[in-house]
This record gives structure tokens, sequence and C-alpha cells, in this order.
């Protein structure tokens, strides 16, 4: 756990023995006793709130925790403008110089600070990249590594080492990117950004590798960061190349400053954008088992 859990506590004045808050604890924390909710087994809580966010009386206490907003008092989000944001939404490679504001950052922070995580765990780190020189940097260091892994792969001998270490098929699909690569290095020698694509701010989560969500968990919490820069005129786009390269070269991972036990889970480019599309995309039919 990465926050000390306070376990409930109720106030039995306030109760009126509603049952809500038993039916969706999903730690079984909480029983019945008579005609009160009482904290059974506080030791198993995994401070989720759904008690307290769910209470009707506002019985329900949770120490060191400052309750969010009250939500009745807003409209629910209608599902035609949830889908509509979910379709609208797209991978974007250009951007405008215009540095994005640390309050913004911070505001895209705040919401995958709420995403869900396995047993409540929040154990998504995120590391934001926004200074022009550090980014920079980090696009060398990243470069680098794929020149010296592009150079086994193009080697005959050491592509067959890499294959006995990753596999046929993770070989394969590297000799797939290996003239884009090429592409990729005339590009940035004569000045573009193939990588980064010039966005003036990275968004980066890492989660303890050694916990079954947390690939999950930062996924989730990064996704959940992307939609809402989109409502504020950002444009991102997924990085399965950086978030390979941070956990795959050590010196990448000391740059970021991603502990030992951790691993990076997502990370994206993110900065202004001009672009408008104007339609939504193809996509193949959902693959779907009915039982």
């Amino acid at each position: 756990m990465c926050f000390k859990i306070h376990p409930p506590q109720i106030e039995q004045d306030e109760c009126i023995g509603c049952n809500i808050c038993v039916q969706a604890c999903p730690a079984t924390v909480l029983e019945m006793k008579g005609s009160k909710a009482e904290v059974i087994r506080p030791t198993w809580c995994i401070a989720c709130g759904h008690c307290s966010a769910l209470c009707p009386t506002s019985a329900i206490r949770r120490q060191g925790l400052v309750p969010d907003k009250i939500l009745q008092e807003e409209e629910p989000v209608a599902p035609e403008a949830l889908e509509r944001l979910l379709r609208e939404r797209r991978s974007v490679r250009v951007h405008r110089s215009d540095p994005v504001p640390k309050e913004v950052l911070e505001r895209l922070l705040d919401i995958g600070r709420i995403a869900p995580t396995g047993t409540n765990s929040q154990n998504v780190g995120y590391i934001v990249l926004h200074d022009k020189k550090c980014i920079d940097e980090l696009r060398n260091k990243v470069l680098l590594f794929y020149q010296k892994l592009f150079a086994r792969v193009a080697s005959p001998v050491q592509s067959r080492v890499l294959s006995l270490l990753l596999g046929k098929k993770a070989v394969e699909q590297l000799r797939f990117y290996l003239p884009r690569m090429k592409m990729a290095q005339e590009k940035t020698e004569q000045g573009e950004d193939p990588l980064f694509h010039h966005a003036p701010a990275i968004l980066m989560v890492h989660s303890p590798k050694a916990d079954v969500s947390s690939p999950f968990n930062g996924a989730v919490a990064l996704y959940g960061c992307s939609l809402l820069a989109h409502t504020l005129g950002l444009g991102c786009c997924f990085n399965g190349f950086l978030q390979a390269a941070s956990n795959h070269d050590s010196g990448i991972r000391s740059f970021l400053r991603i502990p030992s036990q951790n691993r990076c889970f997502g990370a994206m480019t993110l900065g202004y954008t001009d672009l408008r599309y104007i339609r939504t995309v193809k996509r193949e039919p959902a693959q779907v088992i009915w039982i």
C-alpha cells in the first residue's frame, strides 16, 4: 500500500440502518448489527471510500481524508456526451510550441490519481517532463538506446542471440521497425522529431512490477489524463517506444528517477494542437464471445 489505511467510523446516532454501506463494501468490513451498521473487520479495510460516498446521512467518517464534493449538486454526465468524448479522442502528433502550464498538468494528475487501482493500492507514480532541455536529453537517450538495439537486430549473429533472449516473434517485430528506425534517424538529423513530435510535455506512469494490477492501474490512470487533456485542447499520443526504453535501459531509468522496484506502464506526449478532426475513424467490429 502507498498510503495509511484509516478504517471508517460510524456515528451510530446518525445511522438510519439503510444497509447501503454494508452491501457496497467490497472488503466485508461492515455488517448490520440489529438496526445499525457497524465496523466489524477494520483491518480488512482498503480505504475505497464507497461507504462514506454512499451514506445518505453522512454518518460515516473517514479520518485523514477530506470528502469530495457532493455529486448530487451537479447533473450526471449524459451517455451521449461520454460517447462523443471517447470517439473524438485521437492520437495527436502535431503540436504548437506553446508550453503546457504547470497548473494544467496538475489538473491532469488530479484526474489520474482518482482512477481505480487493484485493492485500492493507489500505487501509480507519475513523471512529468515540461522543460525543453530535459525532453531533448531524454530524446537523445532513447534514440541512442534504439540505435544500439537495431544495430544488434541488423547483425545476423547478434540477431540470433536476441532470438534466444527475447524470442523469435519479438525479433521479427523489431525487424519490421528496422527501416522505420533508419528513417527516424534521418528525420531527426534534419531537425524533425519522429519520436516525441516536438511535444512540449511528456507524462509517464510507473508502479511496482511485483503488483499484478500495476499494468491496469497505470494504463487507466494515463488514459483518464488523456481524456481530460482532450477537453482542454491538448493533443496526446501514447508512446510505446519511450515506455519500452525506460524499462530496458538503466541510464534512462536513472534519468527519470524510476524506483528500482517499479516499472513504467505508460507514457504519452502532449501539447496544444490546432488539429480538428472532422470525422471519426473506422475500426474493426468488436471481437466478442457471448456466453
